[in-house]
């Protein structure tokens, strides 16, 4: 699994403008669509654990609109502030740490298996999940840790499936 987020000098800027406002920013993405238009998505989530709001992101949205457009030089700004999503893909190692408490599933590449569990932590090399289920042997293990370098893919889950 990729760590690359959390050196991107963009997300480091909109988290900055965001915490005062108790916002993280978990994912960012910009694309140019024409030699003057720019379309960038933001992905946040509440730093007290909270869900977001429309409110929330409507106040993200008045913060980071103008950064945006001092950041393109351009006054064609299309932004896109949004929740992760319930069951929101992780794409990376540094999004782990965000959704502590939350249900996930992690394939771990070097056993060839699914293993679903809810998130206890993470660090710089690895998740670290509790109540864990592995699909292959269906057993539940009190905690297991899976190595960035071996996961695979990995999303949010609503509910754990048993």
């Amino acid at each position: 699994m990729v760590n690359e987020l959390r050196n991107n000098s963009n997300l480091k800027k909109i988290d900055a403008l965001l915490k005062p406002y108790g916002f993280s920013c978990i994912d960012y993405r910009e694309h140019k669509n024409s030699i003057n238009s720019w379309t960038f998505s933001i992905y946040l989530v509440r730093d007290d654990k909270n869900e977001i709001t429309t409110e929330d992101l409507e106040q993200s949205y008045g913060v980071l609109y103008p950064f945006f457009q001092e950041l393109s030089k351009s006054k064609n700004v299309s932004l896109e502030v949004s929740s992760p999503g319930v069951e929101r893909k992780i794409k990376d190692a540094y999004e782990f740490a965000f959704f502590v408490g939350k249900n996930a599933r992690v394939y771990d590449e070097n056993k060839s298996l699914w293993v679903y569990g809810t998130i206890k932590s993470s660090d710089e090399k690895s998740v670290t999940l509790t109540n864990a289920f592995n699909e292959n042997e269906r057993e539940i293990s009190e905690e297991v840790v899976i190595n960035f370098d071996d996961i695979k893919k990995s999303n949010l889950l609503l509910e754990l499936l048993r």
